[in-house]
């Protein structure tokens, strides 16, 4: 089939296919980016207003204001309602998405919304809520359309498996959302183990299919080519297609339900069981709390920290796993050096002594944490500690790193001396 023909037949199976979606949102790794934008400049002509993020635009209300700020160059008078809400006190997400869909609506009776290059926004739970209601708040036949560099499980998930939302590749996936769905629980923080309405799963059947579930769970959108270069490098195609289905199958068998569909190349979440994912609740908690206040910020880290029961499928020595065990090890540390912080600015020393020391632990090579700990020991009235401390981090980054302490590093130790 010639390259033409493959993308007429993608445009006209994605246009039947978005007609009546509110939100679609477009594939990082679509090889037919031009064609999908295309189809909706065709689609809304004059109407399609479109703005990607800016560097610093990292917060909702940041991203708003900017945008009103460049649509109003245009139209004039744009975004009254939308900057009223942005000047209110509590920044709620479903009164600014109410706000700007009255402003847009006042501009054009149908349109497209087009948000890029989302990824440089922190999205949280107020975000997803910002976009929820701005999806529902479109007149008929206005579409929201949304472009990240990167499409990560949670929290877009929320926003995939709603009725009215597509998602395009080089064709569109659309994930239904069921009632009465069984509840799926992973908990990878650890050895890792599942559970299905409440009942572990105790047997897997050999170790392939307990490692291929935890891939998928950690991974909701991923090619078979991965799955394969994953797994089974060294197979030929037609061997590791066959040991993979029956892998799948009996995957299938444990949980009485799929937990993937194949949609457009790639294996997505099947939309059968609601999934509780640990690792994922635990990123989340850490990201939200890096926009709170020090008071609600301690909560959510502490919540993390609870969901981090050791350290990512610690058994499995795969390299998909040791590479996310890695990442959410980091993000564990962290999660302690941010409570140790706020602890510090609190004149909490003592607990915040304790979360650097962890943090150490974790990340021996921090040579700031270590001057943490060294200034608190000092404000403790322990300068024995805190000389030690200096020791122990010169025998650490020389027998890592061959190197000395920094200057900064030296000169706290001379003043303690």
């Amino acid at each position: 089939m010639s390259e033409i023909y493959q993308s007429a037949i993608t445009l006209q199976l994605n246009r039947e296919r978005t007609k009546r979606a509110k939100l679609v949102m477009i594939h990082p790794h679509t090889k037919r980016r031009g064609l999908l934008t295309s189809m909706f400049v065709d689609k809304f002509d004059k109407s399609l207003f479109y703005y990607t993020a800016k560097d610093g635009q990292d917060e909702l209300t940041t991203y708003l204001r900017g945008m009103v700020g460049q649509f109003a160059e245009a139209i004039e008078g744009f975004g009254g309602k939308t900057r009223a809400a942005l000047d209110a006190s509590n920044h709620d997400p479903a009164a600014l998405a109410h706000a700007l869909a009255e402003d847009l609506t006042a501009a054009g009776e149908h349109y497209g919304l087009w948000f890029d290059e989302l990824d440089r926004m922190r999205i949280g739970e107020d975000n997803i809520t910002f976009f929820q209601n701005l999806a529902a708040a479109l007149p008929d036949g206005s579409q929201l359309i949304l472009c990240t560099r990167q499409l990560p499980q949670r929290p877009w998930r929320d926003l995939l498996v709603a009725e009215s939302t597509v998602i395009l590749n080089d064709y569109d996936v659309p994930i239904e959302s069921e009632e009465g769905k069984p509840l799926l629980e992973v908990y990878a923080l650890g050895a890792g183990n599942a559970l299905i309405n409440g009942e572990a799963i105790t047997s897997w059947d050999g170790a392939l299919p307990r490692n291929l579930f935890f891939f998928f769970v950690d991974r909701p959108l991923v090619t078979r080519d991965e799955v394969f270069a994953t797994f089974w490098p060294d197979l030929s195609v037609k061997e590791a297609t066959n040991v993979f289905h029956v892998t799948k199958r009996k995957i299938s068998e444990r949980l009485d339900h799929e937990l993937t569909s194949y949609n457009s190349g790639f294996y997505i979440p099947s939309g059968q069981m609601d999934v509780h994912y640990d690792a994922v609740e635990f990123l989340e908690a850490i990201e939200q709390a890096s926009t709170l206040s020090d008071e609600e910020a301690f909560k959510n880290y502490r919540h993390a920290l609870n969901l981090y029961r050791g350290d990512f499928l610690s058994g499995l020595d795969m390299d998909w796993a040791v590479e996310r065990r890695q990442a959410l090890k980091t993000s564990y540390a962290q999660a302690l050096i941010a409570l140790g912080r706020i602890c510090k600015r609190q004149d909490r020393n003592e607990e915040a002594l304790g979360y650097f020391l962890r943090a150490l632990h974790e990340t021996p090579e921090r040579e700031d944490i270590h001057r943490e700990v060294m200034a608190l020991y000092v404000k403790l009235g322990r300068p024995t500690d805190a000389k030690a401390q200096y020791r122990r981090l010169a025998a650490e980054l020389q027998a890592d790193l061959g190197i000395s302490p920094s200057r900064e590093s030296r000169e706290l130790y001379e003043s303690i001396q």
